[in-house]
């Protein structure tokens, strides 16, 4: 690819094959992890490719560029292996109606909940979109194998609920998706009842707290079993991580034994957390990178920040593609958060020809306030000098100023005013 000759490597993670990159160059071999784990047991796809990472360790690696994200944990991350066995033995266990919900892209969890419902003797409804759209092409793909006879939601009130089990969307509580819906009767087709079962098999990620706890108490109030990690007994899983913890990211630095740790895929924290623990496992050099760092990097000397690139998130904005820090992107959301005020005039030789319109979108403004608003439009324009009542810019600024002033002391906040002022 250019001046890059580029190997992918098979490793584990909670899709199917995810891939390493090999980055071999003039200057040096880079090693891109991804998302990654060491499973011996992933269910789905080959386990990680050990004999690959070695070989480029003894080819020589400039720098690795590696997943942060379980840095703080210690030990090897659970096989996907273990949690289904976790899973089967609760769906055999368990009377009335079993909902699981988990990452729906999260292919080899949804052949573990199959393999489930089969030992278990249960008919799988599933219900979401995501999930019917993931099922369909894993199937496509050949990765799903061995799965049951799959149920429309239209089936569910004729199953017998300890026949039924239900696969659901929404495992981060998100308010449209299927499962927080039948939590708050919502549902069209699926309606829960006292003694059934709600199995999480993911894992919650930052800031989704209160959305699933929101999710989970609804299900409590309803007096349905929640079961999740904290109602487990010590060696069971329902959910393992897809990332790897500070065991198999020691076994990945003895394999590879970069030159350069490249920490990515984390908050700063984690970042550095794992430039320390890099140095720990003796690679040479640790830099902690930012969104946009361009580096130098040099296998006696490390890394070295030589410029900067900019960096953005994006929108779609109708159908065009924005920086969520635009101009557009920007007013909307100051006006969200503060309001918005028109002011429109029209002035002759230093008068005004008419009292301002005045037009006030997301404050709340009696009808004194909005008297008042005219009142000081109009004298702020005819209290000026002569010169900058002659002077359509000068005016509008300074109305405008006036304008702000007001509406902080009356709002507490500082709504985004716009004067059009006209000469006639």
């Amino acid at each position: 690819m250019g001046v890059f000759d580029i190997q992918m490597v098979n490793l584990t993670h909670s899709i199917p094959e995810p891939n390493a990159l090999i980055i071999r160059t003039d200057a040096g071999n880079l090693l891109h992890s991804g998302d990654w784990k060491l499973d011996p047991d992933p269910v789905i796809g080959a386990t990680s490719d050990e004999a690959a990472l070695i070989n480029i360790g003894k080819e020589g690696v400039l720098a690795f560029i590696c997943d942060s994200t379980n840095i703080f944990e210690a030990g090897h991350s659970v096989s996907e292996g273990v949690v289904g066995e976790t899973l089967i033995e609760k769906v055999q266990s368990l009377k009335n109606r079993v909902f699981i919900t988990c990452f729906a892209s999260n292919v080899a969890r949804l052949q573990t909940i199959f393999n489930a419902a089969i030992k278990a003797k249960r008919k799988v409804i599933l219900s979401g979109r995501s999930l019917h759209r993931m099922v369909e092409y894993a199937k496509m793909a050949g990765y799903l194998k061995n799965i049951p006879p799959l149920y429309d939601e239209e089936d569910y009130n004729s199953i017998p609920p300890d026949d039924c089990l239900v696969i659901c969307t929404g495992s981060q509580g998100e308010g449209r998706a299927s499962l927080a819906r039948i939590a708050q009767q919502s549902h069209p087709r699926i309606a829960i009842e006292k003694g059934d079962n709600v199995i999480f098999s993911s894992r919650t990620i930052p800031g989704n707290d209160s959305s699933i706890g929101y999710v989970k108490n609804s299900f409590i109030r309803l007096e349905v079993n929640v079961i999740d990690d904290d109602f487990l007994r010590e060696g069971e899983h329902i959910h393992t991580s897809g990332h790897p913890k500070r065991d198999e990211l020691m076994h990945m630095y003895q394999w590879v034994r970069p030159k350069i740790a490249l920490p990515v895929h984390g908050e700063a924290r984690h970042l550095q957390a794992h430039a320390d623990f890099a140095k720990t496992c003796q690679i040479p050099h640790q830099y902690v990178p930012y969104n946009g760092a361009l580096l130098s990097l040099n296998a006696d000397s490390g890394a070295k920040l030589i410029d900067e690139v900019m960096t953005d998130k994006f929108c779609l904005d109708g159908d065009k593609i924005l920086s969520t820090n635009s101009r557009a992107i920007r007013e909307r959301r100051k006006i969200s958060l503060d309001g918005l005020v028109f002011v429109s005039m029209l002035a002759k030789d230093g008068h005004l020809l008419s009292a301002p319109e005045i037009t006030i979108k997301g404050i709340d403004c009696n009808d004194n306030e909005y008297s008042d608003i005219v009142e000081l439009a109009e004298n702020s324009y005819l209290k000026q000098g002569k010169n900058d009542r002659s002077n359509i810019d000068n005016s509008r600024e300074n109305i405008r100023i006036a304008l702000r002033r007001y509406l902080r002391k009356l709002t507490s906040k500082n709504p985004m005013v716009e004067v059009h002022l006209f000469f006639a």
